[in-house]
């Protein structure tokens, strides 16, 4: 069943990790089908690493699919891949939590609306990734308990006035400039 807005907590280490996922479902795989539908309705080709495939015509679950709908495109002069590596630390905690829900593999699509064309990034998070993806966000954790806030070269006019750690909010981040006066 389909769920929207989903908030999680879940707990890594001794920090309880909490977000809202856009939109959180069980991925059927379809064996024996030469397409799979994207979560904005299009349709891939079988050749498509991401796509569904198979030959036993059987529908059996494979995992959970999680989108994230982004509101804009993914940047002038960079591909999709390259503005999901924006986002990689969320996708990950996004696979660990939904594969704590729901116990198996994980796909993560970035859905990019803005434009006239919808664009999508997809990750897959296999059973076997999902110790490694606890780890990365540990290390994060633990990078920030340390106080390592490195200074960062300039503020994404897209993301930070929404994070809560940024300008509208606890300002943990301090821009490069700053970090030289300091």
């Amino acid at each position: 069943q389909l769920q929207r807005e989903l908030s999680f907590s879940t707990l890594i280490g001794q920090t309880i990790l909490q977000g809202q996922i856009d939109a959180l479902c069980p991925m059927p795989a379809i064996h024996g089908a030469a397409t799979g539908e994207t979560a904005t309705g299009e349709t891939a080709a079988s050749g498509d690493n991401n796509a569904a495939s198979g030959s036993s015509g059987a529908t059996e679950m494979a995992g959970t699919l999680v989108v994230d709908y982004k509101t804009g495109q993914p940047g002038e002069g960079r591909t999709p891949e390259e503005a999901a590596q924006t986002y990689r630390l969320q996708m990950a905690s996004y696979a660990l939590a939904a594969s704590r829900l729901r116990p198996g593999p994980v796909r993560v699509v970035l859905a990019y609306l803005g434009g006239d064309d919808p664009v999508e990034v997809r990750q897959e998070f296999s059973v076997a990734d999902i110790p490694a993806l606890e780890n990365e966000i540990q290390s994060v954790i633990d990078s920030m308990a340390d106080g390592d806030f490195p200074p960062i070269a300039e503020f994404d006019l897209h993301q930070c006035p929404w994070c809560t750690g940024g300008l509208n909010g606890a300002r943990l981040c301090i821009h490069a400039d700053q970090a030289a006066s300091v």
